[in-house]
């Protein structure tokens, strides 16, 4: 089963831009804690930067970052 789904929110959007705003949560965040709720288990931890990518994919971006970081500094 693949991790992301797209939700189409329609007439919800305002109300969860409200609560986004209220909570100082990202969409998806305050999705997941409410869904969590409703479903009655825990919500699952999202690992960020290069946690969340495939090994190769990571490692791409790794050595793209070095290299940005590199030419930063010389220019």
């Amino acid at each position: 089963m693949n991790d992301r789904i797209t939700l189409r929110l329609g007439t919800l959007a305002g109300p969860l831009a409200a609560a986004c705003a209220a909570s100082g949560k990202s969409p998806s965040a305050e999705i997941r804690e409410r869904l969590a709720e409703t479903l009655g288990c825990a919500e699952p931890v999202m690992p960020q930067g290069f946690a969340a990518m495939s090994e190769k994919t990571a490692a791409k971006a790794r050595k793209k970052s070095a290299k940005t970081r590199r030419a930063a500094k010389s220019g």
